[in-house]
């Protein structure tokens, strides 16, 4: 899992790969010092718990963990925002 330092990692990488015929799994990764200067080494911080049967879902996946990785813990309340209601519709009555 992630540690405090990766929590919100400002370059971080997100890759597929179909471990399993079928079975495609997303990875989070953070660049790290590479040896060489030509290379672009990374460590993963986080993967899919379990695999996905598309590609595209996996990205999918991937994206959102990304997304939720970059979000800050305690996010400052937007001026004039209210709570968030149900978007259920009352019925007219009969």
């Amino acid at each position: 899992m992630l540690d405090a330092e990766d929590s919100n990692p400002p370059d971080a990488a997100l890759t597929v790969l179909e471990l399993e015929p079928g079975e495609f799994h997303w990875i989070i990764m953070v660049p790290v010092d590479a040896a060489d200067d030509e290379l672009m080494s990374y460590r993963p911080v986080d993967s899919s718990p379990r695999g996905y049967p598309s590609y595209a879902q996996a990205l999918a996946h991937g994206s959102a963990a990304l997304r939720l990785m970059r979000l800050p813990a305690n996010p400052p309340a937007a001026a004039g925002a209210r709570a968030c209601r149900p978007l259920v519709r009352a019925r007219a009555p009969h």
